[in-house]
């Protein structure tokens, strides 16, 4: 099985160190906003306002090269 390893230079890299170990965290914080806003247009009838802060969500992610649906 393939294996990758990340090598940080702690303390001067402290900050990138952290944010690595913070992804998968960061990752379903995005994930579960994405659904909260899905389903609140769905089924709350929450209008254009919000369907248009969605498109602009997921249009910042791809700015990004972020993928919520891996």
């Amino acid at each position: 099985m393939p294996k990758a390893t990340i090598t940080f230079n702690l303390p001067e890299e402290k900050d990138d160190y952290e944010l690595a170990n913070q992804a998968r965290d960061l990752y379903g914080a995005l994930w579960g906003l994405a659904e909260e806003l899905r389903h609140r247009i769905k089924y709350q009838n929450a209008g254009k306002e919000l369907e248009s802060f969605l498109t602009f969500f997921y249009e910042t992610l791809a700015e990004h090269k972020i993928e919520l649906d891996k």
